[in-house]
């Protein structure tokens, strides 16, 4: 397993059949990321040939580690070991044009900011319904993309988050919708984007009335300049409560 050193930080390499020309574009993009972020640390990139057999493996460990997986992109970081770690389909990712570049630099944030098992453990009640547990997932991913990008804007990352930004567009087109729990879900990560760029998000009015009390509490912590992690839960509570409106 190489290692390669990345501004101040240590990157480890598993290739897993991807040519050196691909690998060499996905560390250039990581190589960006750390030294402009500075300090030091340890992440680890796993690449794939393509997103099928990404998403196989990623399934298969995360059934031996007890953890869920609800979708798979062709970049994701996890930190189920307790090390941050980037999986990534470079011929998959690639085909996203600059918005794929745009989400690498997003989940090598994820690694600075989210490296460690504390941002994948939430407590609740013991009786809490499954219904709890969706509104405590929201909020937390939510926090962590607001967090992300709120680092991406702090780095002069603009470029990408508009990139991130045409992406959802086109995905969720001109009004955004509310309809499902996982509407929900989507609708607020990609509304902290436009949060940080200081703009108000695309929302259907009845979305934008349901969403109000936590992009509220977001437009807050960008202000005040609070580490959004810290609110988590604060923002569980208003996620719960939104939830069952």
């Amino acid at each position: 397993m190489p290692v390669r050193r990345v501004g101040g930080w240590l990157l480890a390499v598993i290739n897993r059949g991807c040519g050196a020309e691909e690998e060499s574009r996905v560390v250039t993009v990581l190589r960006r990321v750390y030294e402009r972020v500075g300090g030091g640390g340890y992440a680890e990139l796993h690449l794939y040939p393509s997103r099928w057999e990404m998403e196989a493996a990623l399934l298969e460990e995360a059934r031996e580690r007890g953890v869920k997986v609800d979708a798979v992109f062709p970049v994701m970081h996890e930190a189920w070991t307790g090390l941050p770690r980037i999986h990534v389909a470079p011929s998959e990712l690639e085909g996203l044009g600059e918005a794929g570049e745009a989400f690498l630099v997003h989940e090598a944030f994820h690694s600075v900011l989210h490296g460690s098992l504390e941002y994948y453990m939430v407590s609740l009640p013991p009786a809490s319904s499954d219904e709890e547990w969706v509104a405590a997932y929201i909020a937390a991913t939510s926090l962590k993309d607001l967090e992300v990008h709120m680092e991406m804007k702090k780095h002069g990352f603009r470029r990408e988050l508009l990139a991130e930004k045409r992406y959802w567009e086109t995905t969720l087109g001109e009004r955004w919708r509310c309809k499902t729990i996982e509407d929900v879900g989507d609708v607020l990560r990609a509304a902290t984007i436009w949060l940080v760029l200081g703009m108000s998000p695309p929302l259907a009015t009845t979305c934008r009335e349901r969403v109000a009390p936590l992009i509220n509490l977001f437009r807050n912590l960008i202000r005040q300049h609070t580490r959004p992690w810290s609110q988590l839960d604060k923002a569980i509570r208003i996620t719960q409560k939104m939830l069952a409106l």
